[in-house]
């Protein structure tokens, strides 16, 4: 059933990307496209200092996030728009760099609250900066993390597109159902203990969001244009459908691969 994976190992046409990284290159003319989405939520939370009390503390203060354009950047937008808040105006948004990052502004004092993802909310918590919401909660489609290629390596390779999407998509299954099998495997490539706490925590705040169908997101491309067509207005009116090729994954629900999780689950 695994057998792709030694395929994938030999391809370096495709790559995991983040979608809002994509559609904004694509939007400025890059021939990159999306063949599948593996995350298609913002697995992100808010974690703020015991100071705010409850969101509505927020207003007029700082959130901590990502870069500009970035995931958690995204993230941000997408939980202040679900309290009616504009950003800058109503919660003013600093750019830092990661997570790791974010958490260290906190606890500088930089600002009371961060845009965090696991494994290091688990820090966050144990440092004293609780969970105040769960963005991933949101039922809001986002490109989060998307399997990317070039339009011209697609057509060029078909067969190691589709090696690339089926070992994709085994190696998500084997992740969401087999944590016994996958977690010494991210344990031994992030250097960590196969004790450590943080890897269970990530796979049940990752796992149940990973998309094992890989079905892009088109209301989650639109979130995006939306957000460039801010400063090029000429992108509001492109085609979301634009920035995905479906071929492939419409072979592979055809050919019945997909079917074989559905009955091993």
């Amino acid at each position: 059933m695994f057998r792709e994976r030694d395929r994938f190992r030999r391809c370096w046409g495709a790559a995991q990307v983040g979608g809002a990284a994509t559609v904004s290159a694509a939007a400025q003319g890059a021939e990159v496209v999306i063949l599948g989405t593996m995350f298609t939520r913002l697995n992100f939370a808010v974690h703020a200092s015991p100071q705010i009390k409850e969101i509505g503390d927020l207003r007029g203060k700082t959130i901590g996030t990502g870069s500009i354009g970035g995931n958690k950047y995204f993230a941000a937008l997408l939980f202040l728009h679900h309290f009616g808040w504009v950003a800058n105006r109503d919660v003013n948004l600093i750019a830092t760099a990661g997570s790791p990052e974010v958490l260290a502004s906190l606890v500088q004092g930089r600002f009371p609250a961060g845009i965090l993802t696991a494994p290091t909310t688990l820090l966050a918590a144990r440092a004293g900066f609780r969970e105040i919401f769960d963005i991933g909660t949101l039922d809001s489609p986002f490109p989060t993390l998307s399997v990317v290629s070039t339009r011209r390596y697609v057509n060029g390779n078909p067969d190691n597109v589709l090696a690339v999407l089926r070992a994709t998509s085994e190696a998500i299954y084997l992740y969401k159902t087999r944590p016994d099998l996958t977690l010494p495997v991210v344990a031994k490539y992030m250097r960590v203990s196969k004790d450590d706490p943080a890897l269970l925590q990530s796979q049940e705040t990752f796992g149940k969001h990973m998309n094992v169908l890989l079905t892009p997101s088109l209301d989650g491309i639109k979130f995006v244009l939306d957000f460039i067509a801010e400063g090029r207005p000429a992108v509001k009116a492109r085609n979301p459908a634009d920035f995905v090729d479906t071929r492939y994954l419409k072979k592979l629900e055809e050919e019945g691969f997909f079917q074989r999780f559905a009955v091993k689950q």
